[in-house]
């Protein structure tokens, strides 16, 4: 850690003052109500028990990561001053860095003052941080946001001095992340060598994996095939999947450059023939756009090699890939054709249902509503046929997913009541009321609200249920009924945890007498302290 104090200020004081930008005046304000809300709000905090992660999980919040959310909510708003005062005040050393880096990105991201002025406001926040993954995150989001603006040649000297800090990150694999990202921004900027060199500094066997992934993708798309095929020959074969997806990208790349046979050749270089027909695939997928004769050829391929696999369950999961890459090319007749074949093996019937759900879900983002639709109940059948309880609910969780992610709500609410596990059961009605609130649907959402009180051994998830339907509900606008949810909500915590979401919920929308008054009912102060911090900080 020797010269950290000096990197910390030398960053801060290159990107914001080295650009020539002017310092920051703030804008907070100073009116009476603000006053008067903030300190209410700190005389609560004051109040606030800290809390374990048990009492955690019940939806208790401690003081700390209450000022967490008060601090990001008036940033957000615009008190920026009074925003980094509550973070550097939070006693958690850890939840004091996220705070300020929280706050150090509502500002950058704000909608005001003027781009000049939040790039010196986040600069000074970032000198109060000393944990270097928190100020690699925090600098690697201040070049995003140059690239953004149209700052590349700042962005890239900002990216360098990222690097700097991610070398003094300890956990391995929160360095390969934090590595990772800044390759990332390299790439965006054209600097393939500098984000080629990142991987010499990873030793996480995962994340120097994919780096070299995402730097093979980019020589490919720059026309380096035989560098691009070079350093995937350099990706650890130990890490899964990661070698056979990088040298899948290779050729689909050489495929869109019109280079068939050396994408066949480098096809043929994947282990297993399970890996080499979703390359394939892929391949025929991309050939398809500008040439349906070859693409038939390849596709042909593909087809052989998951009929010649021997492994039923794999052989499942093949059709099902095979699927996807003709949804991705349009041969929509072709994909229903292969859930049949899928249908039609020896696989375990979650394999099948768990393949049919997936082709359902291409075929609906392809706009094939009808083929979607038929293909999801397909899943929903063979998952009644699945014996392991906990197997076949997670499995009906999914396809009570799918149906809320094609608009059939009341389906959706269906296949939650026939799940055997109590988590999962409620999990589904959740996700369930809270699309039934979107759509202001209130008295699905009443009904899904009785039902969840009466789930049997769901104790420790209905709170969290019911507060996420009641936020749900605040959000479409439907105060009345959120209130009324959140209300009979039995667990203490949870109910003060529904009626702080909406009461956000509220301040965020400009309602903020409305939210005021819920705000004033709750009773646990670390929770009153956020929702009388959201109304502070939509004045």
């Amino acid at each position: 850690m020797r010269g950290w104090g000096w990197w910390r200020v030398g960053l801060a004081v290159a990107v914001c003052f080295g650009l020539g930008l002017a310092a920051s005046e703030g804008v907070a304000q100073d009116d009476a109500r603000f006053a008067a809300l903030m300190a209410e709000v700190e005389a609560d905090l004051a109040k606030a028990p800290e809390v374990d992660r048990g009492a955690e999980w019940w939806g208790a919040i401690g003081p700390s990561k209450a000022e967490r959310r008060i601090a990001n909510l008036l940033a957000k708003g615009g008190h920026f001053d009074d925003a980094v005062r509550i973070a550097k005040g939070i006693a958690k050393p850890s939840v004091r860095e996220r705070a300020l880096s929280d706050v150090g990105l509502a500002i950058l991201w704000a909608d005001s003052p003027e781009a000049s002025k939040r790039l010196d406001r986040a600069g000074e926040v970032l000198v109060e941080l000393r944990n270097p993954t928190v100020v690699t995150e925090l600098v690697t989001e201040i070049a995003f946001w140059l690239i953004d603006q149209g700052e590349p040649s700042h962005a890239l000297g900002t990216s360098v001095r990222a690097e700097g800090f991610a070398k003094l990150i300890g956990d391995e694999s929160q360095k390969g992340e934090a590595l990772w990202t800044i390759a990332g921004q390299y790439l965006s900027l054209g600097e393939i060598d500098r984000a080629q060199a990142v991987t010499d500094l990873i030793d996480d066997k995962f994340w120097k994996a994919t780096v070299q992934s995402d730097v093979s993708f980019a020589l490919a798309e720059a026309g380096d095939f035989v560098g691009a095929e070079k350093v995937v020959s350099e990706i650890d074969e130990e890490v899964f999947q990661t070698p056979s997806e990088a040298f899948e990208r290779l050729a689909e790349s050489l495929a869109a450059a019109g280079r068939l046979d050396e994408a066949r050749r480098v096809v043929g270089r994947i282990a297993g023939a399970a890996e080499q027909m979703r390359a394939l695939a892929k391949v025929a997928a991309v050939l398809a756009k500008a040439d349906q004769a070859t693409a038939d050829v390849v596709f042909a391929e593909a087809d052989a090699l998951a009929m010649g696999i021997v492994d039923p369950d794999d052989q499942a999961a093949a059709f099902a890939a095979l699927a996807l890459s003709h949804v991705e090319a349009g041969r929509f007749d072709d994909a229903v054709a292969l859930a049949a074949k899928l249908i039609a093996t020896e696989a375990s019937v979650s394999r099948i249902s768990s393949g049919l759900e997936d082709i359902a879900q291409s075929l609906w983002e392809a706009g094939q509503e009808t083929a979607a639709m038929r293909q999801i109940r397909e899943a929903e059948r063979f998952a009644a046929l699945i014996e392991e309880s906990e197997a076949q609910s997670s499995m009906f969780l999914n396809v009570a997913r799918s149906y809320i992610d094609f608009g059939q709500n009341a389906e959706a609410g269906r296949v939650a009541a026939t799940i055997e596990d109590a988590m999962y059961r409620v999990f589904a009605f959740n996700d369930t009321g809270v699309a039934f609130a979107q759509t202001g649907q209130i008295a699905e959402v009443t009904r899904l609200v009785s039902v969840i009180g009466e789930v049997e051994g769901a104790k420790q998830w209905r709170g969290s249920s019911l507060a996420d339907i009641a936020k749900a509900l605040a959000a479409a606008g439907e105060v009345a009924a959120a209130e009324a949810v959140a209300e009979g909500i039995v667990e203490p915590s949870w109910r003060a945890n529904a009626l702080g979401g909406i009461t956000v919920a509220l301040a965020e929308a400009g309602h903020l007498s409305e939210a005021e008054r819920i705000a004033r009912r709750i009773e646990d102060p670390a929770w009153r302290a956020v929702a009388l911090g959201a109304v502070a900080a939509g004045l």
